[in-house]
């Protein structure tokens, strides 16, 4: 009835529900619905629903960060692009290895469905047909990228309209400073369009791997958010591992862990090969001593008994350089025998980690 009453076509998607799951859209009829929420009681755990008008539109994700849009993204629907010689089944194959490549998209394959297949039977198709080459095939109408959806990046070509809509849906919600805000935009009029939902826990990884398009610093826009007096200022090239300082925080063995102001300045680096009698970890927990004790970051990596890959980082040029003296002398029971240099070619996109490891293998 409720259907009825706003109109074919409908959407319906679970109430508790994320990640495009168990959503369903363009329902057209009354028939098609029936089969939705049967499948729903047979195939699906999901107890309570929603029922939306349809609208149809490209879709967009866009990034609100406070009175600023930092990212938008279209997300197509799964798809194939058919060349004329292979099936529908063995297409989704060859794509699903060509996701493998993204970063974001290699977890995030075309798994075939209920959805997928009656997609493919509404456009009388079988996973074994072999449609004309160049067809683009949608496999869903769903346009999550957890659901096999391409992440194309679109950020200067919306209308200043609709990124308003965005910055004002977002406000509209004042205990949510930064969100994802999905919205359909008009085809008829680009200056218009309609929101979708709200997640205040959106991914941004996609924002940041897009398949085509210019890549938007959606982290920095957060981070700048919510510690503007950095905003403006130069990065540093170290980086702290963070995942090591929460088991200590979730356990309250501490209440507060501080870590040190990271060094600024035009990063050197150096590697240094060492050959001799080494032993086993001796060397390699002397040199991490020493490394501390100086202030210096980087790893020492065991290659044998008799060969080592020293990694040295700092902003103090001279004091990467003269670590080498500490290369050739060693601990006390181990000989060295030679130690060569090579100065590291850093480019702005290196980044160090801070503090000094040891690799055996």
């Amino acid at each position: 009835k409720y259907a009825k009453t706003i109109g074919y076509p409908v959407v319906v998607k679970p109430l508790d529900g994320s990640m495009g799951r168990g959503v369903f859209v363009n329902i057209k009829n009354k028939k098609e619905l029936k089969e939705v929420i049967a499948h729903y009681n047979t195939k699906l755990s999901y107890k309570r629903f929603l029922i939306e008008k349809h609208y149809f539109g490209k879709e967009y994700r866009f990034y609100v960060v406070g009175n600023k849009v930092a990212s938008i993204i279209h997300r197509i629907p799964a798809n194939v692009i058919c060349d004329g010689q292979r099936t529908i089944e063995q297409l989704i194959k060859i794509k699903n290895e060509q996701r493998k490549s993204n970063p974001y998209l290699a977890s995030k394959p075309i798994k075939v469905d209920y959805e997928v297949e009656t997609m493919l039977k509404n456009q009388n198709l079988k996973l074994t047909s072999i449609p004309k080459e160049n067809e683009q095939i949608f496999l869903r109408q769903l346009s999550n990228l957890s659901a096999g959806g391409d992440p194309i990046d679109c950020t200067n070509e919306i209308t200043s309209e609709v990124k308003q809509l965005a910055i004002d849906t977002l406000k509209s919600l004042p205990n949510i400073p930064h969100a994802g805000v999905d919205i359909i935009v008009n085809p008829k009029d680009p200056k218009k369009g309609v929101v979708l939902e709200v997640n205040a826990t959106a991914e941004i990884s996609f924002h940041s791997y897009p398949l085509s398009g210019e890549i938007h610093d959606v982290p920095k826009a957060i981070i700048d958010y919510y510690f503007p007096e950095t905003a403006n200022q130069a990065r540093t090239q170290y980086y702290f591992d963070y995942n090591s300082l929460l088991p200590p925080l979730k356990t309250h063995a501490v209440d507060k862990i501080e870590v040190n102001q990271a060094p600024m300045g035009k990063l050197y680096g150096v590697r240094y090969e060492v050959i001799g009698s080494l032993g086993k970890t001796r060397y390699m927990s002397w040199i991490r001593r020493q490394a501390l004790t100086d202030q210096l970051s980087g790893y020492i990596k065991k290659i044998n008994d008799k060969k080592m890959l020293v990694y040295v980082y700092s902003t103090d040029e001279s004091a990467v350089l003269e670590f080498k003296k500490k290369c050739q002398r060693g601990s006390k029971r181990s000989k060295v025998e030679l130690v060569t240099s090579k100065v590291l070619d850093l480019k702005h996109s290196k980044y160090v980690k801070l503090g000094f490891r040891m690799y055996t293998k």
